[in-house]
């Protein structure tokens, strides 16, 4: 057995004497902090938004961890701090956290809290894109690729998606942060797949990564998923399935959200499948000037599948997207002909005034301030029509047909007309015994109905 001796003993132990007092030190501080004192200091909103309207909205003060560029610090710790100190503390503090950086990759590279979040206490900041940029050059690069693609892409999803949107400037602030929860992804990007502390490429492969946001009545991809072959497959293999595994052909038996979307690990997720509107638009992605996509897509599939299998699976969703816009374009001509008669209940001139003021007929654009059939219409192009482009492109024919597709489009087909109905019959009514319809006021006011903001327009967009 070897024993060292001499100056580099004496070093040794001083080292070790250091560190042992550091972290002695570090844990007596942590507990003797008053921390519940300066989480409760933070007062329920910021003193403004942020984007273009910043200054006509008020943020709620959850929206520092939202956006890193709203996050100020709040604690009354002074002082600048290496690494190791951070560590120490926070032991104490929040061990979770302190458990999953030590599980991470960051930890045997020494990538210390301070990497992040900076050194001084009083300036601590919370991590964007650019901050993981410095190490992770071409993850970023990929992922600010898709600012070019339009909507939808994780690059555009907080500006412009929420910050220029009416349903983030009209409502109540605190009502819409659900959207910016997920819409997060565009401001602090690499966390939302990659939770902090661990921040596991493994745990960011999982389809469970992104069931959060893509799920539910307007995007269901996860519920549509599951439903497919592919994910019957992988759910009934999760357990044995080795996620570490990089996205490359033959590493996964079944095509997971990561799999297909993001394929060699690229994180530009728009690339290869994604294309603009999602459904809500009638795009022919069976188009020339999609050719290139539509190769990269089924270059995806021939992991397993043949290029003549999977183009024809692709001309089905096509014709698929095709057919539901016929019922969407006859659902409008039924609101506009109501809306040109006069007959909508109400008019546009009798609800409350839009985000930017005046009224108009919304045809899909809202879901709320606007009449029942226009709810139903919505509804019918957001959630219908949307899902059945969804489970047509993600092989769940019957999630396309059956449960969230083309026979719920049936429906809201059916009530929109029945609705559209019954105006006529009560207008024809009315004109007879000479008694006009006349709106109620609770359209225009009422307790919810008067929290509704109008904005004007910033000076650089006028």
């Amino acid at each position: 057995m070897q024993v060292e001796s001499g100056y580099g003993a004496m070093k040794h132990g001083h080292r070790n004497w250091t560190q042992r007092l550091v972290f002695v030190v570090a844990v007596l501080l942590a507990a003797a902090l008053p921390w519940d004192a300066a989480v409760a200091a933070d007062p329920p909103y910021l003193p403004h938004g942020a984007g273009a309207y910043r200054d006509q909205w008020q943020a709620p003060s959850v929206f520092q961890w939202l956006d890193p560029n709203l996050f100020t610090p709040n604690n009354p710790i002074h002082g600048v701090f290496e690494g190791e100190v951070c560590v120490a503390c926070h032991a104490g503090v929040t061990p979770t956290i302190v458990n999953d950086w030590k599980a991470s990759r960051h930890a045997p590279a020494k990538v210390y809290c301070t990497a992040c979040h900076g050194n001084d206490h009083q300036q601590l900041s919370m991590p964007k894109p650019e901050t993981c940029e410095s190490c992770h050059k071409t993850q970023v690069s990929q992922y600010k690729e898709e600012l070019k693609a339009g909507h939808p892409a994780h690059a555009r999803a907080m500006t412009p998606d929420v910050y220029s949107n009416a349903w983030q400037m009209h409502k109540p602030s605190a009502e819409v942060v659900g959207c910016a929860q997920c819409h997060r992804i565009g401001s602090v990007g690499c966390d939302s797949c990659h939770t902090r502390h661990k921040f596991s490429a493994a745990e960011a492969r999982k389809p469970s990564a992104c069931m959060s946001c893509h799920s539910g009545v307007d995007h269901r991809d996860y519920e549509v998923w599951e439903n497919s072959k592919h994910g019957n497959i992988s759910r009934a293999e999760a357990d044995e399935t080795d996620w570490t595994k990089p996205l490359q052909r033959g590493n996964y038996r079944s095509p997971t959200c990561a799999y297909c979307h993001m394929p060699g690990g690229d994180h530009n997720t728009v690339r290869n499948t994604v294309y603009a509107g999602m459904g809500t638009q009638e795009v022919n992605r069976g188009a020339s000037e999609h050719k290139a996509k539509r190769d990269r897509w089924t270059g995806v599939c021939s992991d397993c599948h043949s290029s003549r299998f999977a183009r024809a699976q692709l001309d089905y969703m096509d014709e698929a997207v095709s057919i539901s816009f016929k019922k969407v374009r006859e659902a409008r001509r039924i609101l506009e002909d109501l809306y040109k008669e006069g007959l909508m209940e109400p008019m546009p001139q009798f609800l409350a005034p839009g985000w930017k003021g005046g009224h108009a007929a919304a045809f899909g654009g809202m879901n709320y301030n606007v009449p029942a059939i226009e709810r139903l219409f919505y509804e019918m192009v957001a959630y219908a029509t949307t899902n059945t482009f969804k489970g047509a492109a993600h092989s769940s024919g019957g999630s396309a047909t059956y449960t969230f597709g083309a026979f719920e489009a049936d429906k809201y087909l059916a009530a929109i007309k029945s609705e559209a109905e019954k105006m006529r019959r009560l207008a024809r009514i009315e004109q007879k015994v000479g008694v006009p319809y006349q709106p109620s006021e609770f359209w225009k006011h009422g307790e919810y109905t008067d929290t509704l903001k109008i904005l004007k327009e910033p000076e650089g967009k006028r």
